[in-house]
């Protein structure tokens, strides 16, 4: 490798907030993971458990269904456990509207926090293939249609939003996107 290809490796202060921010959000993913398996929480649990929060929150329900969907993302946090309960709980149409914003929200989250803790790792993994390299140019370049093609072919939500953040695609694009 040329030194014009090297990565730089160094640890600077933002470096090492992001990678501090990263571990927080890791260690907090897998002690739920952790505590949910251990106290053998199924999925019907888990809705109810859900369901039973958002309900509580009395005229606040609305809003606590499109923050906890908008961070659903951060979470892992299955979309269709969450729409499902919005059906339950607004109804057809109110739930509906419930889930297009907390959606919108919670894909745009994805796709700043992959540019956020990723800024350097697209430059690393341009550096290893060719392809890979073609790969990131090509979705930087084309930002909006590679996104229209990743939601038409069905990824998920949350892997489209980080994936956009990695390659660094407009933020533009990608919100106008995600809305086809």
């Amino acid at each position: 490798m040329t030194n014009s290809q090297e990565i730089k490796i160094g640890m600077t202060p933002k470096r090492i907030y992001r990678m501090s921010l990263l571990s927080l959000w890791l260690i907090v993913i897998s002690s739920g993971a952790i505590y949910l398996v251990k106290s053998g929480t199924g999925i019907s649990e888990l809705l109810a458990g859900v369901e039973s929060f958002i309900k509580q929150s009395g005229s606040w329900a609305p809003l606590t269904y499109i923050l906890f969907y908008s961070i659903r993302s951060l979470l892992f946090v299955p979309a269709s456990i969450l729409t499902i309960i919005a059906g339950i709980l607004f109804g057809p149409w109110f739930g509906l509207i419930f889930t297009i914003v907390g959606e919108n929200i919670s894909a745009n989250i994805s796709f700043i926090v992959g540019r956020y803790f990723m800024e350097d790792f697209d430059g690393y993994l341009e550096s290893r293939t060719r392809i890979i390299k073609k790969i990131f140019h090509g979705t930087r370049k084309n930002g909006f249609m590679a996104v229209l093609i990743m939601r038409l072919a069905f990824l998920p939500f949350d892997l489209v939003g980080y994936f956009s953040g990695i390659c660094n695609i407009r933020q533009k694009h990608f919100a106008l996107a995600m809305k086809w």
